[in-house]
């Protein structure tokens, strides 16, 4: 197989992986019957900072473990997480990659206001062109008569930390002919957050694809070996997928799978 990239450059191997995210190149290009289409949601992601106690003392103990999700009117929602790193950034690439520097990051808790997209007073192409002190200001005119806790710990965002997100889904396709290409992660199986396991099922595909792969080195057909990964990968993820659709659309009013699946 060989790529041809923008640059003029190419490169030649065994196998091509497509794992070039939501809007892959390679899916369009393979797989032009597997779609992907907008799930109705429009997210405004943020961080408050816990560079100080004064900020974490907001969000109570018990919301301090897991993600949370608190769904108003409208099914107008937060999702509030706290990431605290058990080592500094700086400290773990040190220790595991020396090479590698990572931007610094300190302990925060992620906020996600999302809502339909019919309740966001702006055209998609306004939203993204939307700086992120104005972002801010949208959500909190979102939430205004919320619980005055809730209402504290969003107005707390970093505007710097704040970008607009559509929410997509893939439809569910049939296995399709095994070749020397396949595809990994959001580039086939993008999905809705609402059960929050895009990661892990991408992760797995990589684990699945590459014990696949160690079998096809150790003399099994690689045709073979890639069509165990296709038929495995395409059961459960769009198990997910679906589950995630159906989790969206009643928690949060997200738009239903098509009706006729590929």
């Amino acid at each position: 197989m060989t790529a041809h990239f923008a640059d003029g450059t190419s490169a030649t191997g065994d196998v091509l992986i497509g794992a070039d995210g939501v809007n892959s190149a390679t899916r369009r290009q393979y797989l032009p019957q597997a779609q992907v289409v907008d799930a109705g949601l429009r997210l405004l992601y943020g961080k408050v900072p816990f560079a100080g106690d004064q900020a974490r003392a907001l969000v109570p103990p018990e919301l301090l473990g897991l993600w949370t999700t608190v769904i108003g009117p409208g099914k107008r929602f937060v999702g509030l997480a706290p990431v605290q790193y058990r080592e500094p950034m700086h400290r773990a690439t040190a220790r595991l990659a020396s090479d590698i520097e990572l931007s610094d990051d300190s302990d925060y808790l992620a906020c996600v206001f999302g809502t339909r997209r019919e309740q966001i007073p702006c055209t998609d192409e306004e939203l993204f062109a939307t700086n992120g002190a104005e972002l801010k200001a949208l959500t909190l005119s979102l939430v205004e008569g919320w619980h005055p806790g809730l209402v504290e710990i969003v107005s707390r965002q970093d505007p710097a930390s704040i970008f607009p997100v559509s929410v997509r889904t893939s439809v569910p396709v049939a296995t399709w002919e095994t070749t020397a290409v396949t595809l990994l992660g959001d580039a086939i199986h993008v999905m809705s957050p609402a059960i929050g396991v895009g990661a892990n099922t991408a992760l797995r595909d990589a684990r699945v694809l590459t014990a696949r792969l160690v079998q096809a080195s150790g003399g099994r057909p690689l045709a073979d070996a890639l069509h165990a990964y296709e038929e495995e990968m395409i059961g459960y993820c769009f198990d997910a997928v679906r589950a995630s659709a159906a989790r969206g659309h009643n928690l949060v009013g997200q738009d239903p799978l098509p009706s006729t699946e590929v």
